[in-house]
């Protein structure tokens, strides 16, 4: 190999880097602006669902967040 060629090789190989930064920098910024925009359309307050009866209580589905993630409780108010 001749210098010209490692100069070629290391010019190529620096050109692909820098491309595959770029791409990454961009999906990082298009991940970044879809969470952002897209917080703007959801309601981040609790959600809470009446879900079903056990003996004289309500069962209520309880959600913080949009994620899968509920917490189930009684609320019998006042017949306890």
């Amino acid at each position: 190999m001749t210098e010209d060629d490692n100069k070629k090789a290391l010019k190529e190989f620096a050109t692909g880097v820098s491309n595959v930064v770029f791409i990454l920098f961009i999906f990082t910024m298009f991940l970044f602006f879809l969470n952002f925009f897209g917080s703007l359309f959801t309601s981040n307050q609790p959600s809470t669902e009446v879900v079903g009866k056990y003996k004289e209580c309500d069962i209520i589905r309880w959600n913080q967040n949009n994620f899968a993630e509920y917490k189930y409780f009684l609320y019998c108010g006042e017949n306890k």
